[in-house]
């Protein structure tokens, strides 16, 4: 059955109209996935109580066949002159990713939309890229710390700090796409990520080499993760393989990988 869905998504000044007749057509897709981008970057309002300020960006980095959502948030607290008047800055960047084929349909619960994972499998990754703490105080110099990066894995999470009158597009956005990528096929071969009790994501390198950058996470419970030219490095017989996740290109290694078969 043909559906039609209308929507409009206002971001600043831009209007997006949206139609829709099949499901399954390249062209819609771009649609949603334009949608989703631009329903996120509606400008998310500073919250300013007790003295400190928040700031959230919220920026869609995936594509028709993955979801990956990047999150900048900036605090500020001003101290009270009574407590010596010191200020504090801390700034996070966290990616979310998962394939929309392994997602279920969204829903809106308390102001947020809430994304799971089907059968409640950890296929969602949360990246977070950096966090950076820097305070001051009266006569003090700048002091600033970071934490090293880090992932997990979790079969749910929420996007937050959205624009309210725009949960209704990012959800339907997400739905479209979930729906889409039933009928899209991926690219490469396709693998799951191999389950264990000790890891809950394994890391994607910028090199295929164990010392190098890390620069994203699979979480173990991903059921299809689409690589490419698997390769062993000089003499050695351990083989990485080309992969792209939340928006990012890298290396991950095979032995971590179980193939999947009638894919």
């Amino acid at each position: 059955m043909i559906r039609t869905i209308i929507c409009t998504a206002l971001v600043g000044v831009a209007t997006v109209s949206y139609a829709r007749t099949a499901l399954a057509e390249g062209d819609d897709l771009e649609k949603a996935s334009k949608l989703l981008e631009l329903a996120l970057a509606c400008p998310s309002p500073v919250a300013d109580s007790s003295g400190s300020k928040t700031k959230m960006v919220l920026k869609s980095v995936g594509n028709k066949s993955e979801l990956s959502i990047a999150l900048s948030k900036t605090d500020v607290w001003m101290g009270p002159i009574e407590f010596g008047a010191r200020s504090r800055e801390m700034k996070q960047e966290i990616v979310v990713s998962a394939r929309f084929s392994d997602l279920s349909t969204p829903a809106i619960r308390k102001g947020d939309v809430e994304l799971r994972c089907i059968k409640g499998k950890a296929c969602i990754s949360e990246w977070w890229r950096s966090q950076r703490t820097c305070e001051t105080g009266p006569d003090e110099p700048e002091h600033c710390s970071e934490i090293e990066p880090s992932a997990t894995g979790t079969d749910r999470t929420a996007i937050f700090g959205a624009c309210k009158d725009q949960l209704g597009n990012i959800k339907l956005a997400i739905t479209l796409l979930i729906e889409g990528a039933k009928n899209s096929p991926g690219e490469g071969s396709a693998y799951r990520v191999s389950t264990s009790k000790k890891l809950i994501s394994i890391p994607i390198r910028k090199e295929p080499d164990s010392k190098s950058l890390m620069v994203g996470a699979l979480p173990t419970g991903v059921s299809v993760a689409y690589v490419s030219d698997c390769k062993a490095k000089g003499n050695s017989k351990h083989k990485w393989c080309k992969i792209n996740w939340g928006g990012t290109d890298g290396y991950v290694s095979l032995s971590r990988l179980v193939p999947l078969q009638g894919r």
